[in-house]
């Protein structure tokens, strides 16, 4: 994210991705992370690891407020939708928030936000019988339940084996690497 937000206007012609035509080399990256609680939660770690999470919580955080103008679909995925998965900072600068079937209104506004209080179209209504049916926060904050394909596992496996030579490596994404830059401390170290 960083490498194209700082070449891309200079490399491309353009600040924004969405502005600059589909391109191979420069490809839209969806970047999934399942069980984001796991990373984000900090209940019961110990202080090393609390400070790792909050490094990572801080990073998921820039990747969903400056991801998207660099080509970076960020999705966080919890079966635990709270404040303490999903930081309310972090939920609120996401641009589309999506719930499938929970079963509280306290989960449902955890994911889209308070505007899901008293809202005609909640995730708490959908039939257990329903699977891929969910709610959607657009940008502006209005709800609306739309439907994915539901894929069961096997098929998933395959589809995901079929396409795996597709993957790339983030490292090769970023383009040429920029030198970093230096922190007080490598300025001391070289004083």
């Amino acid at each position: 994210m960083r490498a194209r937000l700082k070449t891309q206007k200079t490399t491309r012609g353009q600040a924004n991705f969405w502005n600059l035509p589909l391109d191979p080399q420069h490809p839209v990256i969806f970047l999934v992370v399942d069980e984001v609680q796991t990373f984000t939660d900090s209940k019961g770690m110990d202080k090393d690891t609390k400070t790792v999470a909050a490094t990572i919580t801080a990073r998921l955080s820039a990747l969903v407020k400056k991801g998207r103008s660099a080509g970076i679909i960020t999705r966080l995925l919890t079966q635990k939708p709270t404040s303490d998965a999903i930081p309310t900072a972090i939920r609120d600068n996401a641009s589309v928030r999506t719930a499938w079937r929970v079963l509280s209104d306290d989960a449902a506004e955890a994911i889209l936000g308070p505007i899901v209080r008293g809202s005609a179209v909640s995730p708490v209504d959908i039939p257990v019988g329903m699977p891929g049916v969910a709610v959607v926060a657009d940008a502006g904050g209005q709800l609306e339940r739309v439907r994915f394909p539901y894929v069961d596992e096997h098929t998933a496996q395959q589809i995901a084996t079929r396409t795996a030579e597709l993957r790339r490596d983030l490292a090769d994404l970023a383009g040429p690497q920029q030198p970093a830059d230096k922190t007080p401390a490598d300025e001391e170290a070289t004083t």
